[in-house]
């Protein structure tokens, strides 16, 4: 968390390793300062800190805002100048020494020619930008305006990365809170289940290739798991994959042969332990998933009414089911979530 505001003179906040940040809201535009470090992370992760109502509390203070009545030619591209009340606005919150975070290139360019203010602008920005808008009523209450279809930003690449992974495909039309907030839950079940994976790997690799003479460097959490279940409990019930589809002929042969020089080093309990925990992770994944996918659809649907209700009047309308279709999805030790036919939203 960067540290608190220092005010120098009668306006201007300096708030070390921050950076000042233009935000542009459907009706004029706001002056934050937000912590540069944020601007660091992966382009995956960026957005997740703009979920719910806790990390921008301490990521991003705002400074000023103020609303335009001819807001389209607040920045005139064309002619390469900005409105004399943004620039004193920026003129009163921005240093020369500091850098100013800015929505688009255009933007960029202008204040740079104009001000002389460093701006920046990159992927890492749009992401910070998508997620300011996602919370612009909370971060900007003066902003009494709503997002329009003109004024919405493009998808999170990060958000849409994670849809991309488990093949579900949603329009920035049918983004909504419920399915940013359940794709985020799936996200952090896929950092959790790659922590878990990170200790593995630092625990078993150098041994898997000094005793076995195998290189485990590229396996799944899933294979790990089974992989140790089978050493430590070869009579315990499996509860999910298949080994002989998981492994090859000589991995198997090897986790079978050698489960001896394993048992001899590491405890049972933990290794049984390691191996309920990726159970947890895939049942609670999948149930995630499910409900994920039941959100997709009902949010594909609504907007299918929308756009039936916008066509003429003499144009049938498409009659939709807005209820949320069953999604085969195979949900381990779940097979009640088989049988659902509704969303339960959390």
């Amino acid at each position: 968390m960067a540290s608190k505001p220092t005010r120098i003179g009668k306006y201007y906040y300096k708030i070390p390793g921050t950076v000042k940040l233009l935000f542009e809201t459907p009706s004029g535009f706001a002056i934050f300062s937000f912590d540069e470090k944020y601007l660091k992370k992966s382009i995956e992760h960026i957005w997740v800190f703009f979920v719910g109502n806790y990390w921008h509390k301490n990521i991003v203070w705002l400074h000023e805002f103020r609303a335009f009545e001819d807001k389209p030619n607040v920045f005139n591209l064309t002619a390469q100048t900005i409105d004399v009340s943004l620039v004193k606005m920026l003129g009163t919150h921005c240093g020369l020494d500091e850098t100013l975070v800015v929505g688009s290139r255009g933007y960029k360019d202008i204040i740079e020619k104009r001000m002389g203010l460093k701006c920046l602008f990159d992927d890492a920005v749009k992401e910070v930008m998508w997620g300011l808008q996602n919370l612009m009523h909370t971060l900007v209450p003066q902003e009494q305006s709503k997002i329009t279809k003109d004024d919405r930003l493009p998808m999170s690449l990060g958000l849409n990365m994670v849809l991309n992974r488990y093949k579900i495909n949603v329009t920035q039309e049918m983004l909504n809170e419920y399915i940013i907030k359940k794709t985020s839950k799936v996200y952090a079940t896929d950092l959790r289940e790659k922590a878990h994976l990170k200790f593995l790997h630092r625990m078993f690799d150098e041994d898997f290739k000094e005793f076995s003479k195998v290189d485990s460097t590229y396996w799944t959490l899933s294979k790990f798991a089974t992989a140790l279940k089978i050493m430590f409990d070869p009579d315990g019930a499996l509860k999910f994959g298949n080994p002989h589809k998981m492994f090859s002929h000589d991995e198997l042969s090897m986790i079978k042969r050698d489960a001896h020089l394993y048992q001899q080093k590491l405890n049972k309990d933990l290794i049984l332990a390691v191996y309920h925990n990726t159970v947890i992770f895939r049942e609670g994944r999948a149930e995630l998933l499910y409900e994920l996918r039941c959100l997709v659809e009902q949010a594909k649907a609504a907007l299918e009414t929308e756009e039936v209700q916008e066509k003429p009047a003499t144009v049938q309308q498409k009659q939709v089911d807005r209820t949320c279709v069953t999604v085969d999805l195979a949900v381990p030790n779940r097979s009640s979530l088989d049988e659902v036919h509704h969303c339960r939203f959390s």
